[in-house]
């Protein structure tokens, strides 16, 4: 199903970037890879902007040698503040304090199947590349968009693509 929203509406529908959308990506695609060919990320936005980089609920430091996974969940956010933000930031001064939870560098697999990947976006990095991804267009599941849609008490107006009509 396809669903076109009106720009100033977008907003209310953010709140998806955090609980996730899905992403195709390929087995052994490293991550800054995946980031840039299938988010659009622009390399200088990545290393500026993004501070923290989690793969499946690990902090990443090297982008170019973690490599995305069956299942695999990407979180990216900007600097968090305090402590725990500069122990989690990538590449940080504090990085060894977490290193027992770290994602470690691993072995390039050679499968190239395509799966698909569960996007997360936080604060300004979710305000900052929200709108664009959803220009892209975005795949959530039927339950998700059902809960967003109930929770803000929106009206669908689906056009069908066959017959051109419209119906509530």
């Amino acid at each position: 199903m396809e669903v076109t929203i009106e720009t100033h509406r977008t907003i209310l529908f953010f709140q998806l970037l955090e609980q996730g959308i899905l992403v195709n990506g390929r087995i052994g695609e490293s991550v800054r890879d995946f980031l840039v060919n299938r988010l659009g990320v622009e390399n200088e936005y990545l290393e500026s902007r993004i501070q923290t980089v989690f793969l499946s609920g690990k902090p990443v430091d090297d982008l170019d040698h973690t490599y995305i996974q069956n299942g695999s969940v990407v979180a990216l956010s900007a600097a968090m503040p305090g402590l725990v933000g500069s122990t989690l930031r990538r590449g940080g001064h504090y990085a060894s304090m977490r290193s027992g939870i770290s994602e470690q560098m691993g072995r390039k697999l050679e499968s190239n199947e395509s799966v698909d990947v569960t996007v997360k976006l936080f604060n300004l990095v979710r305000k900052e590349l929200g709108e664009q991804l959803f220009q892209q267009g975005i795949r959530i599941s039927a339950l998700q968009l059902g809960r967003i849609l109930s929770d803000q008490e929106i009206v669908l107006k689906i056009k069908s693509r066959e017959r051109g009509s419209s119906r509530d």
